[in-house]
Order: C-alpha cells, then sequence, then structure tokens
C-alpha cells in the first residue's frame, strides 16, 4: 500500500488541560526510564496501561502490531507541557506483516468509536506498533504516519520491540524536521501506595527502556 493511500480520521485536537504532573503529586509512584536528563516532553507513561499494550504486542510477537495511545496532553501550574499515557486501543481492523503494519480506514473509525464510549476526558495523544526483532525505529512509513496525522506538538509515538524486549518513545522538536526524534528518557508512574509490581526500571519485567541510537536499552 503506497502511503497516500492510507487513510485515518482526524485526530481529535482539544486544549492542553491544566493538571499537576505524576512526579509531583503525593498519590503516584513514578521511577524514571532511560536518561536522567530533563527530557524536552516530560512523557508519563502508566505502568498498568504498559502492561495492557504489552500483552497486546505479545500476543502475536513475529508480526507487526499497533494501535493509538490515550490519555491526556497537559500544562502544570507554571505552564509547562507534559504528556500522561494512560491506556492504549488496539487497532482490530488493519494490514499488517512481520515488517509492516498499516491502519485502516474502518480500524479508525473503531477507535474513535470506542473512545467516545469512554468515561471522562480522554484523547489520543499518539500512537503505537511493534518491531518484532527489528529494533526501536521509525521508519520512513513509520514518519509518514507522523507527519500526516499525528501532526501536533505534543503527540508521541512508541515503538516495542517484542522479541528484543525494547520500548522507545518518540516525540517532535524544535529542530526544523518535521520527523519525530527518539525521547532519551520518560516516566512510568501508578497511581495509588507504591506497587512491588513496579521494578527499578520502572517497565513492565523484562522490558529495557531504549534512549536512542547507541543506546544498549538498559533503564536507569
Amino acid at each position: 500500500m503506497a502511503d497516500d493511500e492510507i487513510q485515518l480520521g482526524e485526530v481529535r485536537r482539544l486544549p492542553p488541560a491544566l493538571q499537576s504532573r505524576p512526579d509531583r503529586r503525593i498519590d503516584c509512584s513514578v521511577v524514571r526510564c532511560g536518561s536522567s536528563d530533563e527530557p524536552g516532553l516530560p512523557v508519563f507513561l502508566s505502568y498498568n496501561g504498559l502492561q495492557r499494550l504489552c500483552e497486546h504486542v505479545w500476543s502475536a510477537a513475529e508480526v507487526e502490531l499497533g494501535g493509538v495511545l490515550v490519555g491526556d496532553q497537559c500544562h502544570d501550574e507554571e505552564g509547562n507541557p507534559f504528556v500522561v499515557m494512560t491506556d492504549s486501543l488496539a487497532a482490530q481492523d488493519y494490514k499488517n506483516s512481520a515488517d509492516s503494519f498499516t491502519f485502516t480506514h474502518n480500524a479508525w473509525s473503531r477507535i474513535t468509536r470506542e473512545l467516545d464510549s469512554r468515561p471522562g476526558r480522554r484523547r489520543i495523544v499518539g500512537w503505537y506498533h511493534s518491531h518484532p526483532g527489528w529494533g526501536v525505529f521509525l521508519s520512513d512509513r513509520d514518519q509518514f504516519i507522523c507527519e500526516s496525522f499525528f501532526v501536533g506538538r505534543l503527540d508521541i509515538a512508541m515503538v516495542v520491540d517484542p522479541q528484543c524486549k525494547q520500548l522507545g518513545v518518540f516525540q517532535h522538536t524544535e529542530s526544523k524536521s518535521d520527523s519525530m526524534q527518539p525521547v532519551a528518557g520518560c516516566f512510568v508512574f501508578m497511581e495509588g501506595e507504591a506497587s512491588t509490581e513496579m521494578s527499578e526500571e520502572g517497565l513492565p519485567t523484562p522490558l529495557r527502556y531504549w534512549a536512542g541510537p547507541g543506546s544498549s536499552g538498559r533503564s536507569g
């Protein structure tokens, strides 16, 4: 399928919500993954949401699977932006193989209906897909999807390699290039009391965070 044949619905654009960052809330346990430097756009990933996403991509670890990331795009009390991913919606109608994944118009329609049926303020904050054995990166086709449909400055992309056990996050930057760039570090959080389920790395075992080219995929 040619890139210009990919047809997705419009991503709903809502103004950023005023919220406190999870790492500033007393009811959240937060672990930093990847680089210890403050990321350009702080990205907070729900541990439970990541578990459900991983269950999806591990369900068929020999082919590419994908869907959208659900949560909120926010700004804190000082007006600084950040992104919170609380869950994901797996695409149910798609075209895929061992080295490709493509949304279809029907997949987008089903995702939109399911999102609308959920209570509370929820929005699509980006998309994810798996790279079974290929490592963490965005291909030209992946970048086309980002540049055509996930163009908001707070939109993100996530790639999971279920065979190499790596996860990476990508975001728009201030550079002239429209392509998304890897995020060297992010945060994983769990609401409520600290749980023994959260490892020192923060990510569901045995996943490791990929912090960009040259990274070993280790968290720290």
